[in-house]
């Protein structure tokens, strides 16, 4: 590998593993307010990391100079990938359990590579294996907790909708990353595509006084490691790997929600689990084979 590749590796690896660990956190933070509340949140203390990232970068040289269209672009896209991508998510994982969603969220590499197709950039055929080899793995990880569920046909559309959006944010992003640094991108797109979703839950700051302090620092330790951290490495994953590589790597986020859970909240990792984990990491392997 190049060393811009082990750099993207090193990024895609440490978003999904953030991910992980924020699925933890987010078991506690949603018993303690309403969703929209909780996002909202997380999106105005991420921002303002992002401008302080920003500003940092870009001293004394103020803001990127790009054409008006290329502004655009940046504020729809991080607008479908974090504002609309939220919304979506947020109310099809209300009406869908938490087996479910990582069931459905193991088809975003499907998307990018339907997406990729219309815009010329192709699946390798170790990824059209690679994929599928993950699904399973995901699937399997989520059996037992999938078998006689309450299936709810919108939240599963929802789901769906909302994969459909980051695959656009994934995809759409690596072309603009080759007029902007990766880190800018994310956090303009970030904060310029998240302000919508913050408007619109201007309801939800009502019960605002009510939560404590403590889960006030849990909110702000989520949207570092989720948002910040997650973010940015998934975009150094995109620039260096490319949208169809680094997408297969979002399927070690409930391996690693399964691993933490078992050892923060007491959950029992049975011999399925340990199957499944080493398929999904088999098939994330494939998927990035060259060739």
């Amino acid at each position: 590998m190049s060393k811009s590749e082990r750099l993207g590796l090193a990024g895609a690896l440490a978003a999904v593993t953030s991910w992980g660990a924020n699925s933890v956190i987010l078991k506690f933070l949603t018993g303690q307010m309403s969703v929209e509340l909780l996002n909202a949140s997380r999106i105005l203390v991420a921002s303002v990391f992002f401008l302080g990232i920003l500003a940092f970068l870009r001293r004394g040289k103020g803001l990127p100079q790009l054409e008006a269209r290329d502004w655009l672009a940046i504020a729809s896209v991080g607008v479908i990938g974090t504002s609309v991508y939220q919304l979506l998510f947020a109310n099809g994982i209300k009406l869908s359990n938490a087996s479910i969603t990582a069931l459905i969220s193991s088809t975003n590499p499907i998307w990018v590579g339907i997406l990729g197709a219309f815009l010329g950039l192709g699946f390798t055929r170790w990824q059209f294996i690679g994929v599928p080899v993950t699904m399973i793995g995901v699937g399997l990880l989520s059996y037992s907790s999938i078998v006689g569920a309450n299936v709810q046909p919108l939240g599963v559309a929802l789901l769906i909708a909302s994969n459909m959006c980051w695959s656009v944010y994934t995809v759409m992003s690596r072309g603009l990353m080759q007029k902007i640094n990766p880190l800018e991108f994310t956090a303009l797109s970030f904060v310029l595509g998240g302000l919508p979703f913050v408007l619109f839950s201007l309801p939800a700051w009502s019960g605002a006084a009510a939560i404590s302090s403590t889960t006030w620092l849990w909110v702000v330790l989520s949207a570092l490691i989720a948002q910040v951290i997650g973010f940015m490495g998934w975009f150094l994953g995109t620039q260096a790997l490319g949208a169809a590589r680094v997408s297969v790597f979002l399927n070690i986020t409930p391996l690693v929600g399964v691993a933490l859970a078992a050892g923060f909240l007491s959950e029992r990792i049975t011999v399925i689990k340990v199957i499944a984990g080493i398929i999904i990491l088999f098939g994330v392997w494939l998927a990035n084979k060259k060739g």
